[in-house]
This record gives C-alpha cells, structure tokens and sequence, in this order.
C-alpha cells in the first residue's frame, strides 16, 4: 500500500494513463466506492415547463413520467468532473482508509461532441472555484460502449485505408523503425491495431499523444528474432491492453467498477446514475424498465444515502443535503475513516462541488449513518453491504415525490413502504380544495390509493 501514497488525487490526460493500475488495484481491495458528478447543467428549461402539464401521461406511471424528464435533461448536458473514492478496510487499524480521486473529463474531439451548458450552473461551479482552463486543456477523453462498436461496426474505412495500405507497403518493402504522425488518437489506435493484425514480426505501439499540441505518434519497430515466442505473446497482450484503455478513456474506471461488482454509494443520485449511462454506456432507453434492468447488469448494489437519511433520520434531521450529512453523521474518531497520504488536500473542508470531495464525504456519510443505525453503542466495525436492509438496497430518491426508484422491481415504491401511489389533477378552480386526511378529497380517494395533488 505505500505506492498508493506517490498518486495524484486530481487527474486529467497527463496523468490518467499512469495512475489507471493502482486504481484498478485499489478497487479491486475496497469493499465499496462512492461516486459524485459534476454537470454542465441540470434541467432544460424548456423541458421543465412541458412537464409541468398533465399533457402526455395519461397511463403513465409516476416514475416513468419523472424518468422522462430527467432523461431529456441528462441526455443534453455534459459531465465535466467525475469523483470516484474507494473505501479500503484496515485490518491492523480496523478502520477505513479513502482514495478520492477526482477525474476532469472532456472529450477529446475524435468524436464530435455538442457542449450545451446553462448559465447558472457555469456561476455556481465558478463561485465554487472550478478549473475551466483545465477541463478544456487537460480533460480526460472517453468514448462510450455504444459510440465504439458504431466505430467498429461503421467507421468509415475509405478514409483510413489507402493511408493505412500505404504504410504496410512500406513496411514491406523496407523493414525499419517508423514513427508515423496521426492526426488523432483513433487513428493511431486503429494503425496499431491493423499492423498487429497484419504483422506478427512487428510491433506497434502509441509513444506520442497529447490532444493539446495535437501531437500523435505510433512507432512501428520490428520484433527482434531472438525473443522467444512466449515474449512475443506477451508484448502483443500488453499493445492489446494498451489500446484498449487508449480508446475507451475514462470508461475504463467505470468498466473496472462493474468488472469487480462494486457497490455503488452517492447521495440524491438519480442524475448521477443517468448520466454515467448516457455518457459513458448506451444512450438512455425510452423505458424507466430497460433502464433499470441495464443499470443493474453494470452495476448489481446502488446505495443512496438520501434514501437512508429520511427513512431512520428523518425525526433527527433538519436538512438531508450531502454537507448537512456529514456534519451530523462524520467525526474521524468515532466514524474510523482516514484518508491516504497524497490526497492531503481533502481532509480540508471547503471543497465542496469538487467531485472527488463529495464523493469522499459521501463515502464517509454512510459509514456514520450504518454505525448509528445499526451499532450505536459498539465498536465500530467493518461494513458489510450484504447485511444491510434491502429497504435501502437498489432504491435512488426522486426528488420532491412520494415514491423511490426501486432498481430491483417493475413496480413504484413508496419511501419505507409498499404503498402505490397515483397522481390526482386538480383544475385551477380547485385550488382551495383541502387535501387533508379529514377532507372530503381524501376520503373520496382513500378507497383507492394514497394520493397526492397537482394543480393545472
């Protein structure tokens, strides 16, 4: 665990690819990670005030129709900064240790991407200090799942070919040490990727690639006769790997994330786990069902401390914000939490709306929030999410609704309860209407649902 300590918490394109094997080691040791994004933007404003009608959901149930709002919303706007911080237990000091890691995301443009932003989420991360210079400049690329089998399947091969036959010709003719100049970094993945398919006795390989000068360069060098074949192999399986990390960018923390089945914690999380699909996976589905049941095959245990906050500490608590959170539920000695040396500049507060904080104290708010709950008056001891109620398991709160996404059903489900729930529209002309339990308007539905009113 030493080396862990010589990592950069913040990350972008010139550190990414080097800090990527211990992140993946450090996943793969902790038994949870939290998660928080950061966005260009949340809602468009034309979308709110379509939703605001009754129009269109007739038949709808209420979670699909707040599906489809937050859809056209997070399908629009970009993801600028993805915090990602696994929680490590300490066997000798029987305690956490934390490894925020804030990453600073942009795409490089291989793939033509449109940045809508609005301008009140630009004032609020820039009154909270956020780097723009250097999400431009130094943003890490990505490519999701479904833009690279379109790239796979369709790239348009007319373009890359005749360059492409070009140099296997040369190689042929004259075989030497090449460095070729690309013009991207898809294109030096897809040389590398033709020469080792054609050519067992070189190699290739990206020694050059920095979206910011715009400087890209493959080698091409032959393969010495005198490595063995089991040599061969393995540089071949390294050229693999590294192409494959080259194209999927910061995906590849994510598909580390699914690989190892870790369970995923956030606070107040519906966007953030839409986002992390659309941008990084497939574009949103239609359907709030398909979506459930493809989030869950990437990721089997979602945890939003939101969800637990109102349903064991809603007498205890004025507020349920991630900062009100952790104020309540976080004190380093009781809550047996301490942060690896190089990620100093986090056991700072202040940093709040830079992910990897939040993502920290997320991580940290839920380790308090267990310990209260479950053993207040115990030692404190290592979490295990398998034993934790399924009341907080797979369910993501909806804000400013009577229900939860439950991941695992079909079926909308209240918070702490099984009760369903329909909305009842009001005209204007009602606006006085009590809704009351003793009104004539509860009594009237009472036979049918718990109900909830909305005026038009």
């Amino acid at each position: 665990q030493s080396t862990w300590g010589t990592l950069i918490m913040d990350v972008t394109n010139e550190n990414f690819h080097s800090i990527l094997p211990l992140f993946r080691e450090i996943v793969k040791d902790s038994d949870f990670v939290a998660v928080d994004l950061e966005f260009s933007g949340l809602f468009l404003k034309f979308v709110d005030n379509k939703q605001n009608s009754s129009e269109g959901q007739i038949g709808q149930t209420q979670e699909q129709v707040y599906y489809s709002r937050y859809r056209t919303s997070a399908s629009k706007f970009m993801v600028l900064q993805v915090g990602i911080c696994p929680f490590v237990w300490n066997t000798e000091k029987k305690s956490y240790v934390s490894y925020p890691f804030n990453f600073n995301i942009y795409p490089d443009g291989s793939t033509e991407k449109m940045f809508v932003c609005s301008n009140s989420a630009f004032k609020f991360l820039a009154s909270h200090n956020f780097d723009f210079n250097k999400l431009l400049r130094k943003g890490i690329s990505y490519i999701s799942r479904h833009d690279s089998q379109i790239s796979q399947e369709t790239e348009d091969k007319e373009y890359f070919n005749p360059r492409i036959e070009s140099i296997i010709e040369l190689i042929n003719r004259y075989p030497s040490l090449y460095h070729i100049s690309c013009t991207n970094t898809f294109e030096c993945n897809f040389l590398c990727h033709e020469i080792q398919t054609r050519f067992q006795e070189f190699s290739a390989e990206i020694i050059e690639n920095d979206s910011e000068k715009r400087i890209f360069t493959v080698q091409i060098s032959p393969i010495h006769p005198k490595f063995s074949i089991n040599s061969q192999k393995k540089d071949f399986k390294k050229i693999d790997a590294n192409f494959g990390e080259q194209e999927y960018g910061f995906r590849q923390c994510l598909e580390i994330l699914s690989e190892n089945k870790k369970a995923i914690v956030g606070h107040n999380m519906f966007f953030d786990i839409l986002h992390t699909y659309d941008k990084y996976f497939h574009p949103l589905p239609l359907n709030i069902h398909q979506f459930k049941k493809d989030w869950k095959n990437l990721f089997h245990k979602t945890i939003d401390t939101k969800i637990i906050a109102h349903l064991y500490f809603r007498d205890v608590l004025r507020h349920t914000s991630l900062s009100s959170l952790h104020d309540f539920f976080y004190t380093p000695n009781s809550t047996k939490t301490a942060i690896e040396s190089g990620f100093e500049r986090y056991e700072v507060s202040g940093q709040l709306h830079e992910a990897g904080y939040d993502a920290k104290i997320t991580g940290e708010s839920l380790i308090g929030m267990l310990q209260r709950h479950h053993t207040p008056k115990t030692p404190f001891q290592r979490i295990n999410l398998d034993q934790v109620p399924k009341s907080i398991v797979n369910q993501v709160y909806l804000q400013n609704m009577t229900q939860s996404l439950n991941l695992d059903s079909d079926l909308d489900t209240g918070i702490g309860s099984e009760k369903q729930y329909r909305n009842v529209a009001f005209k204007t002309q009602y606006r006085s209407l009590h809704t009351g339990s003793s009104s004539s308007s509860a009594r009237l539905f009472r036979v049918y649902s718990q109900f909830t009113r909305t005026l038009r």
